[in-house]
């Protein structure tokens, strides 16, 4: 496992994904607080071009921290999957996982080296982007609460790491990184539906550390009501990869 887990490593290294991941998570962190700052007042230059007069509120460090949220959700999240979907299966279609398990490599060593190392930096992407983000809002606007801001990252992170694993999971399945994708897309969409069922629905679905993020940077969170989430965010995770790593381990290559 030593040996692949290096190997992962010099892939990420020696390819794009070096500089790809960290420099789209710092641009999600460093528009949200320009957009919050200046948004209001390009859009009162352009009513005023056509005789509208609109006074927006005066934007604040936490408008620009949801804003960053809502970013992740939305873009952040389809990265993961997009950047993801291949990590296994575009190897399958290449031939180099049927050259590395003539070696004596186990393909559950495979799944666990390439969720420690490329989740590690979509981990390290995110954390350069929240500091982007922080560095940025304190700058444009005096101030910025930086626990509050830290505790729904750390909420967020949960969520991301999940959807990277089932991304992860289903690139071990199928050998179509299309297909992988495809069913990887599915997930996180129904993942996000399940919320909109109902209060009592909503407080298992891991979808939820969404909205509980955003109550963070607002100075609302309570822990009790993210331990079901994160405890069937985990839950979730483990299961994809397990069921995952029987069926991967069965397949021929």
């Amino acid at each position: 496992m030593r040996a692949f887990t290096k190997k992962e490593i010099m892939e990420i290294l020696k390819t794009y994904r070096l500089w790809v991941v960290p420099v789209f998570f710092l641009f999600l962190g460093f528009s949200a607080p320009a957009s919050a700052k200046f948004l209001p007042d390009i859009l009162e230059s352009q009513l005023r071009d056509q005789n509208i007069t609109l006074k927006l509120p005066e934007p604040s460090a936490v408008e620009a921290y949801q804003q960053y949220f809502k970013n992740l959700s939305q873009m952040g999240l389809l990265a993961v999957i997009f950047l993801s979907m291949g990590l296994i299966s575009a190897e399958r279609g290449t031939g180099v996982l049927a050259q590395l398990i003539a070696k004596p490599i186990r393909r559950s060593s495979i799944l666990l080296s390439k969720w420690l190392v490329h989740g590690s930096w979509f981990v390290v992407s995110m954390t350069l982007g929240a500091t982007g983000c922080y560095l940025y809002t304190l700058g444009l606007f005096g101030q910025a609460d930086l626990g509050q801001f830290a505790v729904a990252n750390l909420v967020f992170g949960v969520y991301l790491l999940l959807i990277f694993s089932l991304t992860l999971a289903a690139s071990s399945v199928f050998s179509n990184q299309i297909a992988a994708g495809g069913i990887a897309l599915g997930a996180y969409f129904v993942l996000s539906l399940i919320p909109m069922l109902g209060k009592e629905v909503a407080r298992f679905s891991p979808a939820t550390l969404n909205s509980l993020a955003l109550e963070a940077v607002n100075g609302k969170f309570e822990f009790t009501d993210a331990l079901i989430p994160l405890l069937s965010s985990v839950a979730i995770a483990a299961a994809a990869l397990i069921v995952a790593g029987l069926i991967f381990g069965r397949q021929e290559l």
